[in-house]
């Protein structure tokens, strides 16, 4: 697990992962400083959520792309980003107005353009349609 907060990895850590605990690399580590901090490890999944709310497509494309190139053969790249298709939700009218914390909310298509395409990419909506989950297998 990788975060910039080392009290959100240790919550995470040692309460929601605690069975997988010994198992969980956790790294402190600004999103710069990701592909110098994982170097040239692989890994046969990785998740992340939280993180691509906060680039543009564009600007995501390059960390998805060195993301996809950590994975072992045959391994997954799991992402969430909140979703456009729901505008009028609760939750963005709290995120964007009360804690004034904008997100960039994105559409399926630009969930399934910011991975390289030789990914095959699902995509599924939450069920209150305001959650994307990307997965992406590469192929071995």
């Amino acid at each position: 697990m990788i975060d910039q907060d080392p009290a959100a990895l240790a919550y995470a850590r040692d309460k929601q992962l605690s069975a997988f605990r010994d198992s969980v690399d956790v790294m402190v580590c600004r999103v710069v400083d990701i592909p110098k901090k994982l170097g040239d490890r692989s890994f046969d999944v990785i998740v992340s959520a939280g993180l691509f709310d906060y680039f543009d497509v564009p600007s995501a494309r390059p960390m998805i792309e060195f993301l996809c190139s950590r994975l072992s053969p045959g391994g997954l790249l799991a992402i969430t980003n909140y979703a456009s298709e729901d505008p009028g939700s609760v939750n963005r009218f709290i995120t964007d107005w009360v804690l004034d914390w904008p997100l960039i909310y994105k559409t399926g298509a630009e969930m399934h353009s910011m991975f390289p395409d030789r990914s095959d990419v699902t995509l599924e909506l939450s069920q209150n349609e305001t959650l994307w989950l990307a997965r992406a297998a590469i192929p071995t």
